[in-house]
């Protein structure tokens, strides 16, 4: 969620930001015809409480999008120590370009970041672990996705979550199994979803109206802008229609703008919209 749980290794009193706090919304919408597009709202949370606006978006080698919600980022007086998005950047540079060019790319990769992430994670589980492991669930951290083309030549995401695990008296992360989708139309999310899933999948009364309004708001659109549309509209929704959670005896709003965006097409071709300069 740079993406939304960020992870403070910090002696935690009553009030502080709790351990267990997650946001963020990303999606990847794909329809038929036209590119798959992924976006993600902008907003992260230091322990503090402060907020901070974000990159949860990025691409490596122009080859792949790769995407992150959950912890993301450590934020230590307003500069990130740790980012899970330079980290998929540091990884992908590790790779020969021979390997890089092969058809079946993409869940190597998604598969030696989350090696990468669960490391960085542990290491730092390990050097305060005892003072963290009370307020850390047996519950997913993040979740990342990788979007890019198949050896079939299809626009395919690829997905998983790092998770917690109680060893002991200690906590460690470990990476879940690569979920593959490649079957068009789809939407893959993380994060927040509620109010998108009423949305796409027509759940509920007003998410039935809202998915009409959506049909009928891109029903004009050029082909190559109808997944960009819909992901869009689904997190402008969301940071209108998601309510507040309580921590503790705050009310916060876990997600929150502006929304990045960009597609792939079976070209391989990666096109940013509107998105914030730093994200690119």
């Amino acid at each position: 969620m740079k993406l939304i749980l960020l992870f403070c290794i910090c002696f935690i009193n009553a009030t502080a930001w709790p351990q267990t706090q997650h946001g963020t919304i990303l999606l990847v919408i794909g329809f038929k015809d036209g590119p798959v597009a992924v976006a993600a709202d902008s907003l992260a949370y230091g322990w503090n409480g402060d907020t901070y606006t974000v990159c949860k978006i990025a691409t490596v080698g122009d080859k792949l999008i790769v995407a992150a919600s959950g912890y993301t980022d450590r934020i230590t007086h307003g500069k990130v120590d740790f980012s899970a998005l330079a980290s998929a950047r540091e990884v992908f540079s590790r790779f020969p370009k021979k390997k890089v060019a092969t058809k079946n790319f993409g869940p190597q990769f998604i598969g030696a970041w989350n090696e990468s992430l669960v490391d960085k994670i542990n290491q730092q589980l390990n050097y305060r672990n005892s003072d963290i492991t009370a307020y850390l669930p047996d519950d997913n951290l993040t979740s990342t996705i990788v979007v890019g083309v198949d050896e079939k030549g299809l626009v395919s995401t690829w997905s998983t979550g790092l998770r917690y695990r109680s060893v002991g008296n200690r906590k460690v992360v470990f990476s879940m199994p690569v979920k593959t989708t490649t079957e068009l139309p789809y939407e893959v999310h993380s994060g927040e979803n509620d109010i998108a899933d009423e949305a796409y999948h027509l759940t509920t009364p007003r998410g039935r109206e809202w998915n009409h309004e959506l049909w009928q708001g891109s029903a004009g659109l050029p082909v190559d802008q109808r997944s960009t549309y819909w992901a869009r509209q689904l997190i402008d929704l969301t940071l209108r229609y998601l309510p507040p959670k309580t921590f503790g005896v705050r009310q916060v709003t876990t997600v929150g703008g502006p929304i990045d965006s960009v597609t792939i097409d079976r070209a391989g071709t990666i096109k940013w919209g509107d998105h914030k300069p730093e994200c690119k």
